[in-house]
């Protein structure tokens, strides 16, 4: 369906407006911001710059009126009319509630943990999310964020690593970059991730350089965290000990779900 509302978009776009409006409609939103809708609508449709769409969408979001003009050199009546109801159709389906998402990302830096704190930390963040106090991490752990968070909006990232209860490295890492978490027409909860960790001192990371780049995509789901790896993969001596994926220089766990299933269990550390 959004595909097809993209496509019909996309098509009006191409010409300058002309001077007089052969169609105005204005349709009043019940969930969604006038102004975010625009963005939604040209986020989906790739619109053209305003000097150059022949479609033209405005917000008046003391009214929660969305309104749409198209002119007149647009097909005939019929033509417009079936434009009309196409539009009211698909912003419809784009004025929904918003969802939002419970969310738990941890990155350990596991060249400042031994095997056996690796092991220990990586099964603990297999379980669930771990709540840590206000102000305070543990060792390994150079960044966690815990929150509810608009689904299909950015989540921005800019932290320097900062442990409270163990020793750290003298260069602490710096994690920038942003997550999108959204909530699937199945209501599975998924998240995308573009995270730069960054060695902040004179040290580099184990191959040399600076900055290790982190992204990936899934719907890992509520009983099971998304795993994502990045640097150079540290063997262990007991194998055994190892789960999939193993043992990575830098490794992300990402719980998710939707806000209102918040059965995912969390203890405090």
């Amino acid at each position: 369906m959004m595909k097809r509302l993209a496509l019909v978009l996309c098509l009006l776009a191409g010409h300058a407006m002309a001077q007089q409006t052969g169609l105005e409609e204005r349709i009043r939103l019940r969930h969604v911001k006038p102004s975010k809708m625009v963005e939604r609508v040209e986020t989906l449709a790739g619109l053209p710059g305003e000097a150059t769409r022949q479609l033209k969408v405005t917000a008046e979001d003391q009214t929660d009126t969305l309104v749409i003009r198209v002119p007149a050199s647009y097909g005939d009546h019929l033509d417009k009319e079936r434009l009309r109801l196409l539009l009211r159709e698909y912003v419809a389906r784009l004025d929904q509630p918003d969802r939002k998402v419970l969310m738990h990302v941890y990155m350990v830096h596991n060249t400042l943990l031994t095997e056996e704190e690796f092991v220990t930390l990586d099964r603990e963040l297999r379980r669930g999310p771990v709540q840590f106090q206000q102000g305070t991490t543990k060792k390994g752990v150079v960044f966690h964020s815990t929150g509810e968070y608009q689904a299909l909006e950015f989540v921005t990232v800019d932290k320097m690593q900062a442990e409270r209860f163990a020793k750290t490295q003298p260069d602490p890492v710096m994690v920038k970059g942003r997550i999108l978490p959204s909530v699937r027409e199945d209501g599975v909860a998924a998240v995308t991730l573009d995270l730069q960790a960054t060695a902040s001192g004179p040290t580099a990371f184990l191959d040399g350089n600076r900055e290790i780049h982190i992204g990936e995509s899934a719907a890992p789901g509520n009983k099971k965290p998304l795993i994502i790896v990045g640097g150079q993969r540290l063997p262990m001596a007991d194998t055994k000990s190892e789960e999939t994926p193993g043992r990575y220089e830098l490794m992300v766990y990402v719980w998710v779900v939707p806000a209102k299933d918040k059965a995912t269990p969390t203890k405090s550390r």
